[in-house]
């Protein structure tokens, strides 16, 4: 009886070390209350954030992209509409801001002041003109023209590149676009998928010229003194791409045709 007690107990020690080792431990779903974040955005940046004319509330693929990282991280989140440089500020300085989502690009400077996730997106700038403008076919017809540019973005940080350029600083693109159409800039840099979304609207006239340059990522900036709420978005962001719902997301608010 002895013996077969002692072989019972090794059997049962190999099994238990075997079921051990057999797979690496999936991790812990996050249970329990969700995190409550604030997040910050600029909404006046079509198609990432802008504010819808007739429900009066923010939309645009950083938001809903946000709100799929947050029910895969168990985050609570709540959005908060202000400037772009309000929004960098708060996060810089973890004040008022656990997070923000609104075409971030991750450059040098910013990481010095702020953490960054995962890139979500990247792509590069160009220049809008007017349709009947024959004198301007990319960044390097620029020189002694008026440019519009948004502050402390990297189309104002290309701009200022260029030799001899008349820079024109906007707090928002909206503003910008308006006065290019209205003929008080020559021209304004900004991302290509913020451009195509109103170059493809007939009525503003306007068209891409010359090819994209400068490619950036963007990414959601997070209060650099907030590592485990660095590391739930990144997880978050991480789970978004595995179920195909980013691709989605790109395709539903990015994929736009094509302006010669």
């Amino acid at each position: 009886m002895k013996q077969f007690i002692r072989m019972l107990t090794v059997a049962i020690v190999i099994a238990s070390f075997l079921a051990g080792c057999s797979s690496p431990t999936a991790p812990k779903a996050l249970t329990g209350p969700a995190l409550k974040v604030m997040i910050g955005t600029a909404a006046s940046y079509p198609p990432f954030e802008s504010v819808d004319v007739n429900s009066k509330q923010m939309v645009g693929f950083d938001l809903d992209l946000m709100k799929a990282i947050a029910a895969a991280a168990n985050l609570d989140v709540q959005f908060t509409n202000t400037g772009y440089e309000q929004v960098l500020t708060a996060v810089g300085e973890c004040q008022g801001m656990d997070a923000a989502i609104s075409a971030i690009p991750v450059s040098a400077d910013l990481k010095q002041k702020m953490s960054f996730s995962t890139p979500y997106y990247a792509f590069g700038q160009v220049v809008v003109v007017q349709k009947g403008n024959i004198n301007i076919n990319g960044k390097d017809s620029l020189s002694g023209k008026n440019v519009g540019v948004q502050k402390n973005s990297t189309a104002a940080a290309e701009a200022g590149k260029i030799s001899g350029i008349h820079i024109q600083p906007y707090d928002v693109y909206t503003i910008a676009i308006g006065d290019l159409i209205n003929g008080n800039v020559d021209a304004v840099i900004t991302d290509k998928i913020t451009a195509m979304s109103y170059v493809i609207q007939p009525t503003n006239n306007l068209k891409i010229a010359g090819n994209e340059f400068a490619s950036e990522n963007y990414a959601i900036a997070v209060c650099s003194k907030n590592a485990p709420l660095l590391a739930r978005i990144n997880d978050g962001l991480a789970a978004v791409k595995a179920t195909g719902d980013l691709d989605k997301l790109i395709k539903k608010w990015l994929a736009m045709p094509m302006i010669e």
